[in-house]
């Protein structure tokens, strides 16, 4: 299982200022990253993730990150013609620039 990047981050950073207006001081915050602690705090999510699947818990946890993002390509494309399949689901700054 793979977990977002930083790179990740800045891309739905970027894509909430573009289509919401919003930036970390106005509920963008946790899209926003902390900094030099960004790596250490996903390296620490990764190790909680990677405890739960061993637990058996990896379709729930796959599901629940689908969902979150499936969540938030409708809220930020609510108002788009163009939407992309879960299957095409990508962070890529290519993708969304």
């Amino acid at each position: 299982m793979s977990t977002p990047t930083a790179v990740d981050l800045e891309v739905i950073s970027r894509q909430l200022l573009a289509n919401l207006g919003i930036t970390p001081a106005t509920g963008g915050a946790c899209f926003a990253g902390y900094g030099a602690d960004t790596g250490p705090r996903w390296k620490t999510f990764g190790e909680a993730i990677t405890a739960a699947e061993k637990f058996g818990g990896e379709e729930e946890i796959v599901a629940s990150a689908t969902r979150t993002f499936e969540t938030l390509e409708r809220w930020l494309f609510r108002d788009k013609t163009r939407c992309i399949q879960p299957h095409h689901l990508s962070l890529d700054p290519t993708v969304f620039p």
